[in-house]
Formats: C-alpha cells, structure tokens, sequence
C-alpha cells in the first residue's frame, strides 16, 4: 500500500511538473516566489484547478494534470512549511527554490515527507508561470 502512496505522490510532482493554465489571482501582479508559493497553498488546499493555474498550459501536461485529479479525487493533501528563495530572474525567466512538507492520506494510507524542488518560471503575458520543475 505504501508503494501506491508513494506513486501517487510522484504522479502528482510529475503533473505539476509540466502543468496548467494561467495565473490564478493576479498572477500578473505576483513574484516568482508568490506563484510558486500560491500553487502550493491551493494544492494543499485541495484545489488543484487552482493550483495548476499558476502553470504553462500545453497539451502533454494537460493530460497529466487530468491522470493526477483523477487519481487524487480519494485522496486528502495538506501541504505546510512552504518557504521559497529566488534563486535568480530575468525579465522572463525566473528559479525559484522551493522547500515544504506534504501530507497525503490515500485510501488510509498516510505519507508524510519533505520536499525540495527547484522551480524554472516564465513570463507569459506579464505573468508569471511554473514552467517545470525539479526535484532534489
């Protein structure tokens, strides 16, 4: 059972690496650091719509975004102790380094661990977008 938790949680870092849409609340107003942390807190609010717009929409990741709400329709995520550091920017292009704690409850089955994720940003039309990232 802790194999399929684990799997999961990795189908759901591999959907938010290649992810949705475009900039939530404001998102032409946020810092490379807000998108990143905003996407985390709507997760961990189980809002995953909401999380996954702060990302680059195409239609690869679209598709992973769509395997991962399904998979996680059973499951409870809270996501905490979300701390980020710019790690450089341009005028359209931003490295944020991301540190948190995810909980997930799947099927009873409770995972906790840390993460540490670096996450490659783009502008697009003045806002600011995960582009992918990549886990330490």
């Amino acid at each position: 059972m802790k194999k399929i938790v684990v799997m999961v949680g990795l189908v759901l870092v591999l959907a938010l690496a290649g992810v949705v849409g475009c900039g939530g609340d404001g998102g032409d107003t946020l810092s490379p650091e807000d998108t990143c942390r905003k996407s985390l807190e709507a997760l961990g609010n189980e809002d995953y719509d909401k999380s996954f717009s702060y990302w680059v929409k195409d239609e690869e990741t679209m598709k992973d975004v769509e395997r991962a709400k399904t998979m996680l329709k059973d499951a409870s995520i809270e996501v905490s102790n979300i701390e980020t550091t710019l790690i450089s920017e341009s005028s359209d292009e931003a490295v944020v380094k991301v540190t948190y704690d995810m909980e997930m409850d799947w099927m009873g089955e409770v995972d906790k661990y840390s993460e540490e994720d670096t996450m490659n940003l783009v502008k697009v039309d003045g806002k600011w977008l995960i582009e992918s990232n990549e886990g330490d």
